[in-house]
């Protein structure tokens, strides 16, 4: 059973909005054929509806800012995940070749495995627990770097400092995945139309 978020866009709207306006324009038509709303009461009535119809708009703008609000956090999340992917790959390049070129690969078989297997998974609300056992895997490997002169101490403590911040990135990533509208949000915005 899908989601009301699960739904194409173009589909969701032409739910809410086309199926809330036939069925107020459907109410109204019969209204009028049965005779049931009187002509004095058709002005209280019309200021009902107007304040229920400025109520709803003033939710449905709510939503629209919050949904874009988190959109804007997550992107600004994917952002940082990528920023720090670089400059964890960035780092890599003050090691010797021998050392740099298998942490190298396994960044970038981070990334792919992200862009490939993790985003499709959050997608459908689901956690790819493979991209994390690959980082922590990466993070294993610059704690047992062998570091004997001192620029490659500062160098292995920079590269264990960009992965955390990597980790920190997707973890924040994770996170704003996982936001959704709530269930009363959706709710509202159904009845809402219904009313209105």
């Amino acid at each position: 059973m899908h989601r009301l978020h699960d739904l194409p866009l173009v589909l969701l709207f032409l739910l809410v909005v086309g199926g809330t306006a036939g069925l107020g324009i459907a109410t109204a038509y019969v209204a009028r054929r049965v005779r049931l709303v009187r002509k004095r009461d058709r002005d209280a009535a019309g200021i009902l509806h107007a304040f229920t119809t400025l109520l709803y708009a003033v939710l449905l703008g709510w939503t629209v800012f919050a949904v874009y609000e988190r959109h804007v956090a997550a992107r600004n999340a994917v952002w940082r995940e990528a920023n720090a992917a670089a400059d964890l790959y960035q780092t890599l390049e003050g090691l010797d070749p021998p050392i740099r070129a298998p942490l190298q690969a396994q960044v970038r078989a981070y990334l792919r495995l992200v862009a490939d297997q993790e985003w499709p998974a959050l997608r459908r609300g689901e956690n790819d627990p493979s991209a994390s056992r690959l980082l922590d895997q990466l993070e294993h490997r610059f704690v047992v770097l062998p570091a004997a002169a001192p620029n490659q101490r500062s160098l292995r403590a920079a590269l264990q400092d960009r992965a955390a911040d990597l980790v920190a990135a997707r973890e924040s990533r994770i996170a704003q995945s996982a936001e959704r509208l709530g269930g009363m949000l959706w709710g509202s915005i159904v009845i809402g139309g219904l009313v209105a």
